[in-house]
């Protein structure tokens, strides 16, 4: 969509003590044109993303280990979390097969060399920067 996104973003993402996901959306709604449905993702990713540093603050004081429920020592849940929260956060980016620099570079590189057809350099830098 051509209208910048960041003033339809959740009330828990607009807060003042939320930073992290207000720079976040609004970096990816300045730099792509998301529909409603990458919209979507980007609010799931922004707050996931809100839910990790939360993590990682609390984890930055806590314990590498605690007392396991029968008193064993393990390995403290945070660490687990954290984990789970990148890899959910990792998932939510790659769902939105965002255009790399790199991807973007080769399409132009390779559509310079003259050995396509208009249409074919179209084709190759849509592919580019739709990760097809």
């Amino acid at each position: 969509m051509a209208e910048r996104m960041i003033n339809r973003l959740p009330a828990h993402l607009a807060k003042d003590d939320d930073p992290e996901s207000l720079r976040f959306a609004d970096a990816l709604s300045r730099q792509f044109r998301l529909d409603e449905h990458e919209w979507q993702v980007v609010i799931r990713a922004a707050t996931t993303l809100d839910e990790l540093v939360k993590l990682e603050d609390a984890a930055a004081d806590a314990p590498a280990t605690v007392k396991g429920s029968m008193g064993q020592t393990v390995a403290n849940p945070l660490f687990a979390e954290i984990r789970a929260h990148r890899s959910t956060f990792n998932t939510l980016m790659k769902s939105l097969r965002l255009p790399t620099e790199l991807q973007e570079l080769e399409a132009v590189r390779t559509a310079e060399k003259g050995r396509m057809t208009v249409s074919e350099r179209g084709i190759h830098a849509a592919r580019a920067r739709h990760g097809f």
